[in-house]
């Protein structure tokens, strides 16, 4: 029959290609077998009984021995990783040791990057999109810009505004630092803490703000400004802040400025809080189902040797 022909030497070549490897030889036993059945019930009997003497013999070549199985066990291993180890070492267990120890170590190192790459593409989103609207900045230039001197603030928004070209972000940083600081001061986020220390001195909370944004947190180089400046510093809003007309307006400006920044904050703080709790979810569900590749491959050939021996017995008897 051709079908089976070309079934049969598609997996004789498969086979070879694998080295006979235990686990795969599984399937292509259950697979001679199911051929032998449907031979069997076409009433090709000759053709029938080769195939279920060949699935026979490589039934007894997958056979695992339960002592060899139990020790292994006992050192630690899971049934499953005894089972394949044993096959694919055809029963030596110094051998099984090995390959279930490479097997493990491989999985791990596997896990490792695939967690290493979800922390990059978390790292990627936390310092925003390129202008071009594809890409996201990219954390290694991010640090290497930073390793230059530049704030981590003014990196990053070289690095959105150049499309993570370094050169290009170098270039604008030292040709258009005006432009740069626009951006960045107005993206930074002032902490609590380093708005106290600076008005402890005894600054204005808007003015030592602003000189913290312009400075992307520096407190020394915020305060030096503040002391040079007379503690008055002029924003791109309020030009002149000593006029009381100008200055309630200002203020009000920034109390409405800031009532939407912080409910942006809020909101994003929330957007954030719950990616991270469904990010968890499916980290938990993950976590609860089989993570083994290789589960379709765990079989016990129970079942198998029982259809075996029932059609070598038909056979048998006609």
């Amino acid at each position: 029959m051709a079908i089976q022909m070309q079934l049969t030497a598609g997996c004789t070549v498969y086979v070879e290609l694998k080295h006979c490897a235990g686990n795969e030889a599984a399937l292509f036993m259950r697979l001679h077998l199911l051929q032998a059945i449907v031979l069997f019930h076409q009433n090709k009997r000759q053709e029938a009984s080769k195939l279920l003497a060949r699935a026979d013999s490589e039934l007894s070549a997958l056979k695992v021995d339960d002592y060899s199985l139990s020790t292994l066990v006992e050192l630690g291993y899971t049934a499953v990783e005894a089972r394949f180890g044993l096959r694919a070492a055809h029963g030596d267990l110094s051998e099984a040791v090995e390959y279930i120890t490479k097997q493990r170590a491989d999985k791990a190192g596997a896990k490792k990057m695939e967690e290493a790459e979800r922390q990059l593409n978390r790292e990627r989103r936390k310092l925003g999109q390129c202008a071009d609207g594809v890409h996201w900045v990219e954390p290694k230039f991010h640090n290497l810009l930073m390793s230059m001197g530049y704030s981590s603030e003014t990196a990053r928004v070289a690095l959105q505004q150049s499309n993570n070209n370094v050169s290009l972000s170098v270039q604008l940083i030292q040709e258009q630092p005006d432009l740069l600081n626009v951006a960045c001061t107005s993206k930074f986020k002032v902490k609590k803490e380093m708005l106290q220390q600076v008005v402890a001195i005894g600054f204005d909370p808007r003015m030592a703000k602003l000189a913290l944004q312009r400075h992307q947190g520096n407190v020394e180089k915020a305060v030096e400004e503040l002391v040079i400046c007379g503690g008055v510093i002029e924003s791109e809003r309020c030009t002149d802040v000593t006029d009381s007309d100008d200055s309630d307006e200002c203020e009000q400006v920034d109390v409405k400025d800031m009532k939407k920044k912080a409910d942006a904050d809020v909101k994003t703080g929330t957007k954030e809080e719950a990616r991270e709790k469904e990010r968890l979810a499916y980290q938990r569900l993950a976590d609860g189902m089989p993570t083994e590749e290789d589960d379709h491959l765990d079989l016990t050939l129970e079942l198998e040797e029982t259809f075996l021996r029932q059609y070598q017995t038909l056979l048998a008897n006609p």
